[in-house]
Order: structure tokens, then C-alpha cells, then sequence
């Protein structure tokens, strides 16, 4: 069971989980594929090392945690937050001054091939497109469950966070927004007050005007290199209209359109930076404004250097490629 602990000075909260201390870590360079004796749980025919699959694509007349399938959700088996409120472990409240809480959420994995060592630029946007709607429905999912704060990662290779090389995303669900989060929504409520407008919107439409930083368009998406970007060649992708409907409820047309973005930004990353460690982060929480749908995104995070004392210091990020150099450089490719 993981435990929430409340930081006074920070006024952030913090999650101890012990269990995943627990994770494997089959974590491999492209190079040492195959060399490595060690056990994935997400290959086929290991479908008895993970939790029962809460939604797959299966071959018609496969069985349901068995081989057969194009991919698979289940339960992360080393989760962050979990739902029940029955801690696994001995647990002693702290002081009186100290808050805490047990840590609840959904925490699920999406395993997202049977190819072990496939990369996302790899994939067809069909399949990437199904992902895309898996990532939708188990959001919709932890909603309705009572986690309304959703986020969606996926981090590839170890210096990005990955344990295990076979591709996965991971998606988590909270009752509360983090602090970052309520930051957002926070600043969100007041551009809202003064303008009348959607900050993202203006965000969105600022960043893209002149093209400088635009990678690349379809009818109702745009990616581009935010004018603030925190990683050397960080791209965004997001709504060039305020959405008509949440992400959680956005049609299979969306999907497909985000799947052809998303395809196309990581394989000019993969291209440019000879395969980067990255993270995808999708924002697909509930809007910070009442009756008003979120205006959700997509962010591809390259990692091509180390988060430093500075930056740990001040929680002030340094780039060091200026975001209309990255964005040139992505359209060349």
C-alpha cells in the first residue's frame, strides 16, 4: 500500500511506495536485445506474470490472458497509488503535525506489442490509433471510478525512467490534482477571469502564429515546440480549437488524427537525436473551469541531459537548444 505524506515547506505531496522498490528491471540497450536471459512479464506466453487484463485486441477466439492479442491493460503489479485502503504492510502514524493518507488511485500498464523491443515510430497509425483509444477508455475508466486526475506516461529507455525495455504506457488516475496540476488549473482560472479566454488557446495560438516553431499540422492539431520549453527539443501537440468535448470523450476520428502526429513527431525525434531516452506525457484531467471541457495535450519530452542540482534547487528548468533551432531541425528531417 503506498502512503501519501504532506511536504509543509514545498506544501507538495509526496508518495512512499515501498512495493515498487519490488519492480524488475530487464531494462536493456537496443544492443543487448536478446542477450539477456532474464523473464518479460509483458512477452507472450508470460501472460500469467501480470494481473488480469482489464481490456485487449485479440485474435478472434483468443482467450482472455493467454497469447493471441495485438496489445493488453492490466493492473500495474508495482502500483503508485492503489484503490483499496488495506495496506500490505505494518504502518505507524507519524506525529500529529505530519498529514498523511494512503495513497489512492488506479495505476494500470498498457503493454502496448507483442514485439519486445518495437519503438513507437515502428508502429502503424492504426495500431498507434488503438493504443491511442485504449488510453481514452481506461481514463473515461478511472473517472468513473472516482480518480478524475489523469495522466498517461510513458517513459522509454532507463535514463527516462523505463525498468522494462518492452514498450508500455502507464496510466493513473487520482482523486485529487497534484500541486503542479492545481497550479495550472489555478492560473487557468485566473487568464479565464481576465480575458474571458482559454489560456491554452492563447498559449496554442501565440506559440504557432508566425511557424517558427510549428514541426507539424493536420485539420485540427498542430505539434510545435513550446516558446517556454523545459527539455531540449520538447514538443507539444494540442487542439488548434478549444475541444468539444473532453479527451475521455473524444471520438475515434480524434485518435486517428493524434495517432498521426504523434507517429510522425517520433520518428523525426527517433531520426534527429539517434533514438533518445523520451517520455509522452498525455494531459487528459477534467477541465479547470466549470462546464468547460479540458483542453487536453500531448507532450513528447526527449531527455537528452541530466536534471541537475540547479534545477532540483529551484524547480527552474534549463534548455539548452532554443525551441525555434529544435523546431527547424524536426521539420528537416
Amino acid at each position: 500500500m503506498s502512503e501519501a505524506r504532506f511536504d509543509p515547506i514545498r506544501h507538495e505531496w509526496v508518495v512512499i511506495a515501498r512495493d515498487r522498490e519490488r519492480r524488475p528491471s530487464h531494462f536493456r540497450t537496443v544492443a543487448e536485445v536478446g542477450k539477456s536471459g532474464d523473464r518479460c512479464p509483458f512477452c507472450v506466453g508470460n501472460e500469467a506474470d501480470t494481473t488480469t487484463e482489464v481490456l485487449a485486441a485479440r485474435a478472434p477466439g483468443a482467450s482472455r490472458d493467454g497469447p493471441g492479442w495485438r496489445w493488453r491493460v492490466v493492473t500495474n503489479l508495482f502500483p503508485i497509488v492503489t484503490p483499496d485502503a488495506v495496506g500490505a504492510h505494518s504502518w505507524t502514524p507519524p506525529p500529529e503535525a505530519w498529514r498523511h493518507a494512503y495513497a489512492h488511485g488506479a495505476h494500470e500498464v498498457v503493454v502496448e506489442t507483442t514485439d519486445h523491443a518495437a519503438h513507437p515510430a515502428d508502429y502503424s497509425i492504426p495500431h498507434l490509433a488503438e493504443l491511442i483509444g485504449a488510453f481514452r477508455d481506461r481514463a473515461r475508466a478511472a473517472v468513473a471510478a472516482g480518480f478524475p486526475h489523469v495522466i498517461v506516461f510513458r517513459n522509454q529507455f532507463a535514463p527516462a525512467g523505463a525498468s522494462l525495455l518492452h514498450p508500455h504506457t502507464q496510466i493513473v488516475g487520482l482523486p485529487h490534482a497534484p500541486a503542479a496540476v492545481d497550479r495550472m488549473h489555478a492560473n487557468a482560472r485566473r487568464h479565464h477571469a481576465a480575458t474571458g479566454r482559454c489560456v491554452t488557446c492563447d498559449v496554442v495560438a501565440g506559440d504557432t502564429a508566425d511557424g517558427h516553431r510549428v514541426i507539424a499540422r493536420s485539420p485540427g492539431l498542430v505539434a510545435y515546440t513550446p516558446y517556454a520549453s523545459r527539455f531540449a527539443y520538447e514538443v507539444c501537440i494540442a487542439p488548434t480549437q478549444h475541444p468539444a468535448v473532453a479527451f475521455v470523450d473524444s471520438d475515434a476520428a480524434t485518435a486517428v488524427e493524434l495517432a498521426g502526429l504523434v507517429h510522425d513527431v517520433v520518428s523525426r525525434v527517433r531520426s534527429l537525436l539517434r533514438d533518445p531516452a523520451m517520455n509522452w506525457v498525455l494531459h487528459v484531467g477534467p477541465g479547470p473551469l466549470p462546464g468547460v471541457p479540458d483542453h487536453w495535450r500531448f507532450e513528447v519530452l526527449p531527455r537528452l541531459a541530466r536534471i541537475g542540482g540547479f534545477e532540483l534547487g529551484t524547480g527552474v528548468f534549463v534548455n539548452s537548444v532554443a525551441p525555434e533551432d529544435a523546431a527547424a531541425r524536426l521539420r528537416a528531417e
